[in-house]
């Protein structure tokens, strides 16, 4: 089986991916998939440290010269099968985030006469012509989440609540979201303002966000911890100790919350873990 694919359809397939997967798995189904890893990974020289690929660009690069080297969309059918694999996802924690992200790859595979199906096999549909087509089709959740095109962890970490109407559940989920990516990407175990100051310490970092040589990569990067731990002593800390009775959180605080969240998660994606902690 082919697939009619442009840049475009691509282009957009790579940054759902890349929201879902961290970069040791991308490279992980890579390898497994038989497709060279076109990544170029970050490096340093003990002084200073030079960005490597973001994950949009790894999976572009990387399926784009397969593709054209094999003269077939194959290596991109066999990628998305291997990660849509549903036993990669048996633990019941894992469960969301996979129809989350097969539902958001079949709303581009759909506009090409694709999708992913239950079994997480690559098969033929009837194309559709409309946006509007494909959300009738997928039956997907047609809120503010994805009309502002919020950053998938939002919907990943707080989605059961979101849709039950249980907003302060939510805002909290989604803020506990932040911490624990984290440390997904640091391997700490630390959590809260400990997590925080220990993962963005400018003198011993376990993030990589830039280089640090300049007033602006450094307010870049401490702001950014800043509005992290803010948000998780505004939020979290509240919605630890204070009934819900007492704080009426309605859906258009949720947003407001939520479009912080989703920024802050657009930075992590462009974070690392620094290679000297490895």
């Amino acid at each position: 089986m082919d697939v009619i694919l442009d840049s475009v359809h691509l282009k957009a397939i790579c940054d759902i991916l890349a929201n879902n997967l961290t970069h040791s798995k991308i490279d992980r189904y890579l390898a497994f998939s038989n497709i060279q890893n076109k990544g170029i990974p970050t490096t340093s020289n003990g002084y200073s440290y030079k960005i490597g690929s973001n994950k949009t660009d790894k999976i572009y690069n990387s399926l784009s010269s397969e593709m054209n080297k094999t003269k077939s969309t194959k290596p991109l059918i066999t990628f998305l099968e291997n990660i849509c694999t549903p036993a990669n996802y048996t633990d019941f924690s894992n469960r969301d985030g996979y129809k989350i992200l097969v539902s958001d790859l079949n709303k581009v595979l759909l506009l090409l006469g694709h999708e992913i199906n239950e079994q997480g096999k690559f098969i033929r549909v009837r194309k559709a012509n409309t946006l509007d087509e494909v959300d009738e089709r997928l039956k997907s959740f047609k809120n503010e989440i994805d009309k502002r095109n919020m950053h998938y962890m939002v919907k990943k970490y707080c989605s059961r609540e979101y849709l039950k109407e249980d907003y302060f559940h939510a805002i909290s989920e989604s803020v506990k979201g932040v911490c624990d990516r984290i440390r997904n990407i640091t391997n700490l175990t630390e959590d809260g303002t400990k997590l925080i100051n220990k993962s963005f310490s400018t003198k011993d970092p376990f993030i990589i966000l830039n280089s640090l040589q300049t007033e602006s990569e450094r307010s870049e990067y401490i702001g950014l911890a800043k509005l992290i731990e803010g948000l998780n002593m505004m939020i979290r800390n509240v919605t630890a100790h204070t009934p819900r009775i007492k704080w009426e959180v309605d859906e258009k605080l949720a947003l407001e919350v939520f479009n912080i969240v989703s920024f802050i998660h657009r930075y992590l994606d462009e974070c690392i873990k620094n290679p000297q902690k490895i």
